[in-house]
């Protein structure tokens, strides 16, 4: 199963954790913050883009309160 994961700065390291722990129980992970300098609005819009244009059904949006 596919799912998208995005952050902001301040939730960029507990998606790091989260990502690590969906590998690890065979999920794809489509991470589309990969730095920790992160916008919110941009990673927000880049996990919707991935919902809606790419289907995938599963989405994960971390940031600075939770």
């Amino acid at each position: 199963m596919k799912v998208v994961v995005g952050a902001d700065k301040a939730g960029f390291d507990l998606k790091e954790k989260v990502k690590t722990y969906l590998k690890e129980h065979d999920y794809e992970v489509v991470d589309v913050s990969e730095t920790p300098q992160a916008d919110f609005v941009d990673s927000s819009l880049a996990v919707t883009d991935k919902v809606l244009n790419d289907k995938i059904e599963k989405a994960i949006m971390f940031d600075e309160y939770g």
